[in-house]
């Protein structure tokens, strides 16, 4: 039986390692005649984390707005439907939370890596690293 792809999540934040994963992932969207799902989480340190993200200036919130809705117009071109959510709290963590809940149906992640490399990763942590090792599903990391 092959394995089904159905629900892909795609962490955007508008930069060009982003943009080198979403066309990956609306490669592999059109082969499995999946659907996108992009998330864009705003990093915000501890405490303020619990609080919503509308609380974030609105003049950003449109800059997110604008660039997710660019991602879903480029998916439209080839056919792909595209969703997006936007969150704040630790990006990696957050990620892993959206994949994993079982209502989201999220079959795959696919996320554009800095390539940083080991040393500078080793001291400042790494988003793509951290989904990598945490993931329940199947991770590509785009270079």
């Amino acid at each position: 039986m092959k394995y089904a792809m159905k629900k892909i999540l795609v962490p955007y934040d508008g930069s060009k390692n982003a943009e080198r994963g979403l066309y990956k992932a609306i490669y592999m969207a059109r082969q499995c005649d999946a659907t996108l799902v992009g998330i864009f989480v705003k990093y915000q340190p501890g405490i303020y984390a619990i609080h919503p993200i509308s609380f974030v200036d609105g003049k950003f919130m449109r800059k997110v707005k604008n660039f997710m809705e660019d991602a879903k117009i480029k998916c439209g071109r080839f056919g792909v439907d595209f969703t997006y959510k936007i969150v704040g709290g630790d990006p990696g963590f957050e990620i892993i939370r959206h994949a994993k809940n079982k209502k989201n149906k999220i079959d795959a992640i696919v996320i554009g890596s800095r390539g940083r490399g080991a040393l500078k990763e080793s001291f400042f942590g790494s988003t793509s690293n951290y989904v990598l090792h945490k993931a329940s599903v199947p991770v590509l990391l785009v270079k």
